[in-house]
């Protein structure tokens, strides 16, 4: 069967007859396993080689088509006849061969979870973080799942969520609090000609540090996100804020200057001011995880919801934006259109003077030839 099979391919690859092969592919395609039929077929490789180069030699070359014109009822008395030798081999051997054999269709897996159903086309299910392989049909028995809490998991996310937060609130502080760049005024073309570039380049980023400096915006951005961060929230009929978990920050006294909105974990291994304390937020996970998360979900949308309404948008100001721009645009527009006016007021007052003048010098040049005049009748 297999030699039989490389010979068709064989075929198929030089001259190109597909009906013919075709034929000869569904006939010889009986056995359910090829795997096991190839161990069976190979004593009687020597005939299927000497079957198969007759057919060849029978097949007659079309100079026309450019190939063989291949003899089908050939290809289909080999197929019933190596159909007929494997049939007749196995017949002895029931562990290979089973002639009652049929194909099942394949359906996707089922399971029934808290009185829902779920399908799918493999053995594993993933159910709101479960993973579920189902390995046998339970006849209506009733299965328990016992599950752990992912304390670490959790415990994780809370910290990510504090260290992105921090760097938020970080960066904002350093820029609210940036040194004062008094006497720091832009320079002039002249005064960089004096400078190199270096110097240059130190004064410029003076000036640009120190731009949000005690920036109204910013200072109520911090302050928005600092009571979203440290108020209460209400669950299940109890206040809860994260200082109940061991969630704090360090105080004015301990934190340095630019990280005293920043929060800290108590017990957290990596953080050197709190890795000495209590781990309040690791026993609360493994005793209320449901708390935990929903205390933190309160927050994140309580600081969302506060952000939001802070940089809304309003007269002065497009929505998150932290400066006036609207404001500054009128403002463009209106000292647009103020020198503007100045322009063409300043134009009207030349070509008045310039009429004047002219007018002036007319009248000037006109006495001037009066008095040569006079003076020539006067004969001095």
């Amino acid at each position: 069967y297999k030699a039989n099979r490389a010979t068709i391919s064989a075929y198929e690859a030089e001259e190109e007859n597909a009906d013919a092969v075709a034929e000869v592919k569904a006939s010889a395609d009986l056995a359910a396993d090829i795997e096991t039929m190839e161990s069976t077929y190979s004593a009687n490789e020597t005939d299927i080689k000497t079957a198969n180069a007759a057919i060849k030699a029978d097949a007659l070359y079309d100079v026309n088509k450019g190939s063989y014109d291949l003899d089908t009822d050939d290809y289909t008395a080999l197929a019933e006849a190596l159909k007929t030798k494997a049939q007749t081999a196995v017949a002895d051997n029931s562990g290979y061969y089973n002639s009652d054999a049929v194909r099942v269709n394949g359906e996707d897996s089922e399971i029934e979870l808290n009185g829902a159903i779920f399908t799918s086309s493999s053995n594993n299910y993933s159910i709101n973080g479960l993973s579920i392989t189902a390995t046998g049909v339970t006849e209506g028995e009733g299965i328990t799942i016992t599950t752990a809490t992912d304390v670490d998991g959790i415990y994780d996310k809370v910290k990510d969520f504090l260290t992105q937060y921090n760097e938020v609130v970080n960066y904002l502080q350093t820029q609210y609090n940036a040194d004062s760049a008094k006497g720091y005024d832009p320079l002039t073309d002249e005064e960089k000609s004096e400078m190199t570039d270096k110097q240059v380049e130190k004064w410029e980023q003076k000036v640009k540090d120190a731009l949000l400096r005690r920036d109204s915006t910013i200072g109520n951005i911090m302050n928005v996100m600092s009571n979203a961060m440290s108020k209460s929230y209400e669950i299940n009929g109890k206040k809860y804020s994260l200082s109940n978990f061991g969630i704090n920050t360090l105080g004015y006294l301990y934190a340095s200057a630019n990280e005293r909105n920043a929060y800290h974990i108590d017990g957290d291994a990596d953080d050197s001011y709190t890795s000495a304390n209590k781990d309040k937020l690791k026993a609360a996970i493994a005793e209320d995880p449901d708390t935990v998360i929903e205390l933190l979900k309160d927050v994140t949308d309580g600081l969302y919801k506060s952000l939001d309404k802070q940089m809304k948008s309003s007269s002065l100001r497009s929505a998150y934006t932290i400066y006036n721009d609207k404001e500054m645009k009128s403002e463009y527009s209106d000292y647009t259109k103020t020198i503007k006016t100045w322009e063409t007021r300043i134009t009207e007052m030349e070509n008045r003077y310039y009429k004047q003048f002219a007018a002036m010098e007319k009248a000037l040049a006109n006495m001037q030839a009066n008095s040569s005049s006079l003076t020539g009748l006067l004969g001095q």
